[in-house]
C-alpha cells in the first residue's frame, strides 16, 4: 500500500518538500512502472513515475517531460545558500554570496555603481599572452582624445572620463560593443598612457642633452 500524506496549497517550498520527500513516489504521478502507459493514451498533464529509472515524467506537447530525477544527489539549501550566486525573487539579476569566493566564467554587467572594499586585479601574466609588442605612436594617440566631465542620462550622476567613440577611432582594442553602447578599457587605456609618457621623457631628455 503506498504512503501518502495530502499536500496541501502552501507558497512556502520548504514546508512542502518533507511531505513530498515522505510520500512514496507512486503517489505522485498516476502511473508507474518500466514501460510508458498506453492505455488510455496519453494526454497533456499525465504524470509518470519509471521505477527502471527512478524518475517522474509528465507529459506535454507530445512526449514525456522528466520534471523530478529522484536518482540524483540532493542539493540541501545549505549548500546551495553557501555555493551559490542567488538570482532575485523575479528572476531578472543575481547577486553574489556575502563571505564567499564567486568566481563568474562570463561576463557580468553591472548598470549602476561598483564599489569594491579591496583591490581589482586584473589578469596580466606575459606567460599567458602572445604576440607581444610595444605601443608605439601612444603620444600621438594621447593627442586626439579629451577628457571631460559630463552627467549620465540614465541618473545624473556627474562623473569624469573619456568618450568611447573618440577611443575607438584612436585604437578599436580599445572599446567593446555591448548591444547598442560603446564601452571603454580603461586598463588598456593606461598602457598608451605610459608609454605616451615614456614618448615625452625621451623628448625631455634630449632637451636637456642640448643645453
Amino acid at each position: 500500500m503506498q504512503n501518502y500524506t495530502e499536500i496541501t496549497e502552501n507558497t512556502n517550498l520548504r514546508a512542502s518538500l518533507p511531505q513530498i520527500l515522505n510520500n512514496d513516489k507512486t503517489a505522485l504521478s498516476n502511473s508507474s512502472g518500466i514501460a510508458w502507459p498506453t492505455t488510455p493514451p496519453p494526454s497533456d498533464g499525465r504524470t509518470c513515475y519509471r521505477s527502471d529509472q527512478k524518475k517522474l515524467y509528465m507529459y506535454a506537447d507530445g512526449g514525456w517531460k522528466m520534471i523530478i530525477d529522484f536518482a540524483k544527489t540532493p542539493l540541501s539549501v545549505q549548500d546551495a545558500d553557501a555555493k551559490y550566486a542567488a538570482k532575485s525573487h523575479n528572476h531578472d539579476s543575481a547577486y553574489a554570496r556575502k563571505a564567499v569566493d564567486e568566481t563568474f566564467a562570463k561576463s557580468v554587467t553591472i548598470t549602476t555603481n561598483l564599489t569594491v572594499g579591496g583591490i581589482i586585479y586584473n589578469t596580466s601574466d606575459m606567460k599567458a599572452k602572445t604576440d607581444i609588442r610595444k605601443i608605439t605612436g601612444a603620444l600621438g594617440k594621447v593627442k586626439q582624445l579629451g577628457g571631460y566631465t559630463y552627467k549620465l542620462k540614465a541618473s545624473g550622476q556627474a562623473s569624469v572620463g573619456v568618450l568611447a567613440q573618440e577611443v575607438e577611432a584612436v585604437d578599436k582594442h580599445l572599446v567593446f560593443k555591448e548591444e547598442d553602447k560603446l564601452a571603454v578599457n580603461y586598463n588598456g587605456l593606461v598602457a598608451v598612457l605610459i608609454e605616451a609618457v615614456n614618448e615625452l621623457a625621451q623628448k625631455v631628455e634630449k632637451l636637456e642633452k642640448g643645453h
